[in-house]
């Protein structure tokens, strides 16, 4: 049995977070313009203060005059009254003659008290001379520097006790082509650090009839081949589905590791999932003109088998909350097909990737019995609240010989907080290994924009010349539509690089322009998304529109580890 007392901290800080009233849910600068009303009577009393301490010693000193005054006439008999109204007029008239006296003493110029000074000397020592003290500014609040603090220590977490990474197999035979399946199970008291949640997968490149490739092959994965391996990922939750149902994960996990990384991340830690950008202008290059495919290429050669390890691009593996106990966890993962997911310079090579091996990652943690304590206290008042950031995927078609496309109800319902936009070739989306399906051509686009409920974005329509070099607005979306463009951070995309592989557009519709900022949500609108495009000729080949969208939503757990979702899935 647990000590109440000490289970109460927990169970009142949960409980508030249960419902307490209407907190502050966005706090900016916590005083503009002044405190009202107590600022201005506190700055008055400090004010006159000076003057009642100067002043009060000479009543006091009439109010003790007087008191005598009283107690000598008590002792020779004479009436109260008489006594006391006698007193008082002569605390008046002293009191009124001090006063004048001191108004006397005032210089009427403006000069202030006149006061007896010490001359001063001729040589002024700088050890002993008298420094002005600075004052802070109007409504500015005083602070202490942090290297100040030299009695306090960090805080103490306490309510994780202990954790631990477990490798789950796939329930699924890996033998096939067909999907990868995980289960966590959700039994016993351990809660689950999702943000941690990864993958290990081990494959190979051999031809159909099974037999190695020889070295003089040319094939190669295409980028970011790990998550490209894949087209679906579908993410249970006590068989409840929380993940948006499409065949765009590839996509989805391309464009949100070419914009939320910059160079040093995809040098480094992002190679374990083969992430070699391609060169620009070379997309579909399959020679030394493409220095990614030639990284990528020699991993494979020979049919070598080539490891893999990352980070799920799921919505709920993108917040930070653990998954409480009890609740079931179930991963599938669904193929994409070898002419996707592979670069060749030839079409008649006849391919099959062989995965050896596969492993889901789960960071398992123990927390403290009186937080779980605490936990179960609250959830039979109210549910446990995951915010996620949805991604959704949408690709539209646009046929050759077109000039210009309006795309209407691309979002129907919810609208999306941000926007980013590609082109790629339809051959290569639906695959071919002479055909890079990341190689986000400009297609010479002269005309772009967003309408979002009737209202256009930008104001002025995006108007690039590709053929004369002109599509910096265009360029500088990507940085002002990803929040990073007013910062000492970048995505690796180099101005000559964009209109050669990576044109992308990213709009932040966002009242306040924080799609990226994790701290607040927006009101949720519901209305229509559509585009308007225009290209400088007639297409000569059919494209497709990939549209990228997140929107803000919520999963929900109740006592009874039932989920609760608020979009459709």
């Amino acid at each position: 049995m647990y000590n109440q007392n000490f289970l109460c901290p927990y169970q009142n800080y949960y409980s508030h977070q249960a419902g307490s009233g209407i907190g502050v849910i966005y706090k900016g600068v916590p005083y503009q313009r002044g405190h009202g009303i107590g600022s201005f009577l506190g700055g008055l009393f400090r004010t006159v203060l000076p003057l009642l301490s100067s002043g009060a010693r000479v009543v006091g000193k009439e109010a003790l005059n007087a008191g005598v005054g009283l107690l000598s006439d008590l002792v020779s008999s004479r009436p109260m009254e008489e006594s006391i109204k006698t007193r008082l007029k002569e605390v008046g008239t002293n009191l009124k003659r001090k006063a004048d006296a001191k108004i006397d003493r005032i210089n009427m110029s403006g000069s202030g008290y006149i006061t007896k000074r010490k001359r001063r000397s001729a040589v002024i020592s700088p050890t002993t001379s008298k420094v002005k003290a600075s004052k802070p500014l109007n409504h500015s609040c005083e602070c202490i520097k942090s290297e100040l603090d030299l009695f306090a220590l960090p805080s103490t977490q306490t309510s994780i006790e202990s954790g631990i990474w477990i490798h789950y197999k796939p329930i699924s035979s890996l033998a096939d082509d067909g999907p990868i399946e995980f289960q966590v199970p959700g039994a016993g008291d351990d809660y689950i650090d999702l943000s941690h949640t990864m993958i290990h997968i081990k494959a190979k490149i051999i031809n159909q009839d099974l037999s190695k490739l020889i070295s003089s092959t040319m094939v190669a994965p295409v980028n970011n081949w790990m998550h490209s391996l894949f087209n679906q990922l579908d993410v249970y939750l006590n068989q409840k589905l929380v993940s948006p149902p499409n065949n765009t994960y590839a996509y989805r996990s391309y464009i949100e590791t070419l914009l939320n990384y910059g160079p040093a991340a995809k040098e480094s830690h992002l190679t374990c999932g083969l992430w070699y950008e391609d060169t620009c202008g070379k997309m579909n290059s399959t020679d030394n003109d493409n220095k990614g495919f030639v990284k990528r290429q020699a991993f494979v050669s020979e049919s070598k088998e080539v490891e893999m390890i990352g980070h799920l691009h799921g919505d709920l593996f993108n917040q930070e909350k653990f998954l409480i106990n009890g609740v079931e966890m179930s991963i599938k993962l669904v193929r994409s097909r070898e002419t996707f997911n592979l670069m060749a310079a030839s079409n008649d090579l006849k391919l099959k990737i062989c995965i050896t091996d596969a492993s889901l990652i789960i960071r398992r943690a123990r927390i403290n019995p009186t937080v779980l304590l605490a936990h179960q206290k609250v959830l039979s008042t109210t549910t446990a609240k995951y915010p996620i950031t949805r991604a959704e995927v949408k690709v539209l078609t646009i046929p050759a010989g077109v000039q210009g496309k309006s795309l209407d109800n691309i979002f129907l319902g919810q609208v999306p907080k941000r926007c980013i936009v590609g082109f790629v070739n339809n051959t290569a989306f639906n695959g071919c290994l002479t055909k890079n399906p990341f190689n986000f051509e400009n297609y010479d686009l002269s005309s772009f924009c967003l309408y979002v409920d009737g209202q256009q974005i930008p104001s002025k329509a995006l108007q690039p010349s590709f053929e004369n070099n002109i599509f910096t607005t265009a360029y500088h979306t990507l940085f002002s539509g990803t929040g990073i463009h007013f910062l000492n951070e970048g995505n690796g995309i180099s101005r000559d690089q964009y209109s050669k592989g990576y044109c992308l557009l990213a709009f932040d519709l966002t009242a306040d322009l924080s799609a990226s900022s994790a701290s607040h949500w927006n009101l949720i609108r519901n209305g229509s998304v559509r585009l308007e495009v225009r290209f400088e000729s007639s297409l000569s080949e059919t494209i497709n529109c990939i549209v990228y969208a997140e929107f803000d939503n919520v999963i929900e757990i109740d006592k009874n580890r039932n989920v609760i979702v608020d979009y459709s899935s």
